[in-house]
């Protein structure tokens, strides 16, 4: 008899998604395999909560039973899945637990593998389709294997607990947890003081129910805790007899829930934060969060986007406390394209959307959505050196849309030692400035790149595109046109200078004219023995000064497009 039970499959955040899908029966295989196909995660990875309800559907305390774990992810609901083995082994008739991972890790695998091995069962890794099908019919095939004759059993030995202490908790005296929850418990020594530092025990029990701890006698504080709620309470376990303690956490449970507006409910992507009176807090995140809160004075907050609202709160233990949580905030779409008639978003442009107050948010895309407080902003989209501006007004509750043309031409810059080739690849430096000068006779750089095919974004108009590689440099021009790509080559007129020069601690290019005041201009220095620069076309001077404070000279005649190797002994 096979059943299908399911988890993290209809809410996002929800500890509490689990499902019987297909109960335990004959023939179900195809019950399954449908139920399988409708499967869709997006929540979270109770894995811990949902072996516990499988057993206890298959009366594992009553009659034996087997649970097979598929799981593609570690616990996530603040739950041990070692413990919970162990647990079940000690109050299962005879419970067999197997693991099956797929496409865990093997360091993953080792922190779920415990729950099988704990059961005396097995963990199966599978990284593929193929893996899990193996794995699968190998556990299966377990469980369908008949159990061999039971030998006769011996008389019975006279029953002896190894569990001498009972723990359980309750929100308040008399009161029952309002949902399924996972309560940590965790047992301290008892001090003259309180409780020593680290605990001797941990266990997990849900909605409170009993967890069962083995001690040597003595003095014990036993503390449970859930989100926000904690509690504590003294026990003393006696020689061969079993204690029993209740905590009353004196809690109340907090269901939150975020709304745009009075009407219509949040998205997913909401941060919850609550904060109990003695600041501690805790943040959840999804569309609703419940917690478990000690009562009192509580603060609820949540925030999406720049939207953000505080409600205060009275936690009553036992009790639940409903609360809506109103943004008071909308949606806005922006999708930006270099022309109207675009068939794609641009993908690099930024998104600067400023409020009435002059706080900005800053986001990226072709697409971007935006959740904001009411109000009104300005908008503006940058794509490199191109900007659009807009004004927009969000309502509460309602989706804005607007569709921003930045307009831009793409430009991408080559620069050529001579026309034809090659190509200049090293140490280049691009910068684009406007065609005309301004009115203080400057013409100022707009925008720079570096190396072969840097490209910018420019809006329409006509510039000048510079190149320069050492002291070689050169101009084009060009005109950006909107949704246009353009290749622009910049050619040098220049050529490579090799120098090699033993022993050298300077090396000098000398222009080979003398100025009127009869001096040779010094055009680049190198302080190395071999040298290599590009240098426009045309005849120089190389001088080296040795180590030795010698020096020696060596004409140098570049020709563009070529590479020039000069030896100076």
């Amino acid at each position: 008899e096979l059943g299908l039970m399911a988890y993290g499959h209809r809410e996002k955040g929800s500890c509490d998604d689990i499902e019987l899908m297909v109960p335990p029966a004959a023939e179900t295989a195809d019950a399954i395999s449908l139920a399988a196909d409708t499967l869709q995660p997006k929540g979270k990875t109770p894995l811990s909560a949902a072996v516990k309800l499988a057993a206890e559907d298959l009366k594992y305390t009553e009659e034996k039973a087997t649970v097979i774990l598929i799981t593609d992810g570690l616990e996530t609901c603040d739950a041990d899945p070692c413990a919970l083995g162990t647990a079940l082994k000690q109050s299962g008739i005879d419970l067999t637990v197997h693991v099956v991972g797929f496409g865990l890790t093997a360091d993953e695998g080792k922190q779920v593998a415990c729950l099988a091995e704990n059961t005396g069962g097995e963990y199966f890794q599978a990284s593929n389709a193929t893996g899990l099908v193996e794995a699968l019919t190998k556990t299966v095939a377990q469980v369908a294997e008949p159990a061999p004759p039971p030998e006769p059993a011996p008389a019975p030995a006279p029953a002896v607990s190894d569990k001498n202490l009972k723990v359980t908790a309750t929100p308040a005296p008399g009161a029952t947890f309002s949902r399924e929850v996972t309560i940590r418990y965790d047992v301290y020594r008892a001090t003259a003081d309180g409780h020593e530092e680290n605990a001797v025990e941990t266990s997990y029990g849900d909605a409170g129910g009993p967890r069962f701890f083995n001690l040597p006698a003595g003095k014990y504080v036993v503390v449970a805790s859930r989100d926000l709620a904690m509690a504590e309470a003294p026990v003393d376990v006696a020689e061969g007899q079993q204690a029993t303690v209740e905590v009353v956490m004196n809690a109340g449970t907090i269901h939150e829930r975020a709304m745009l507006s009075e009407t219509v409910p949040a998205p997913d992507g909401v941060a919850f934060l609550t904060t109990d009176g003695a600041n501690r807090d805790q943040t959840n995140y999804g569309s609703e969060s419940t917690i478990l809160v000690n009562a009192g004075a509580v603060t609820a907050k949540a925030s999406l986007g720049n939207a953000e609202v505080t409600v205060p709160v009275t936690v009553v233990a036992g009790e639940t406390a409903d609360v809506d949580l109103v943004l008071n905030a909308g949606k806005l779409t922006l999708r930006g394209k270099r022309t109207a008639d675009a068939s794609d978003f641009d993908e690099g442009i930024a998104w600067n959307v400023t409020d009435a107050a002059g706080e900005t948010q800053t986001t990226y895309g072709g697409e971007a959505n935006l959740f904001l407080a009411a109000g009104d902003y300005k908008v503006k989209a940058t794509l490199g050196e191109a900007a659009a501006e807009l004004a927009v007004t969000i309502a509460a509750g309602a989706a804005l849309e607007k569709d921003v043309v930045v307009a831009t031409g793409k430009i991408v810059g080559h620069a050529l030692f001579a026309e034809g080739g090659p190509t200049a690849t090293e140490g280049v430096r691009f910068d684009v400035l406007p065609s005309e000068a301004g009115a203080d006779g400057e013409r100022k750089i707009i925008a720079t790149g570096y190396g072969d095919g840097a490209s910018f974004n420019l809006p329409p108009a006509k510039y000048v595109l510079r190149a320069s590689a050492d002291i070689a440099l050169a101009e084009s021009g060009l005109e950006a046109v909107a949704g246009k790509p353009l290749e622009v080559a910049v050619v040098l007129n220049a050529g490579l200078l090799a120098v090699s020069a033993p022993g050298a601690d300077k090396i000098e290019l000398v222009s080979p004219k003398k100025d009127i005041y009869g001096k040779q201009a010094i055009l680049a220095t190198g302080y190395s023995e071999d040298w290599q620069i590009t240098v426009p076309a045309g005849d120089y001077t190389v001088k080296v000064t040795k180590k030795d404070g010698s020096e020696a000279t060596a004409p140098a005649k570049l020709t563009a497009g070529e590479r020039t190797e000069v030896s100076v002994p």
